[in-house]
């Protein structure tokens, strides 16, 4: 899924979490919504 030009990955890993890549690394998330919480942050 993208949202404001980041890609959120769900159950990337197979451990039903949401993963953000930023500056090189997955960021994990519990939450749709503390994904897009992170990508508001640091649009």
């Amino acid at each position: 899924m993208e949202y404001r030009g980041y890609y959120i990955e769900e159950n990337f890993y197979g451990r039903n979490e949401y993963t953000v890549q930023y500056c090189g690394d997955d960021v994990w998330f519990s939450t749709i919504e503390e994904a897009k919480a992170f990508i508001d942050s640091i649009a």
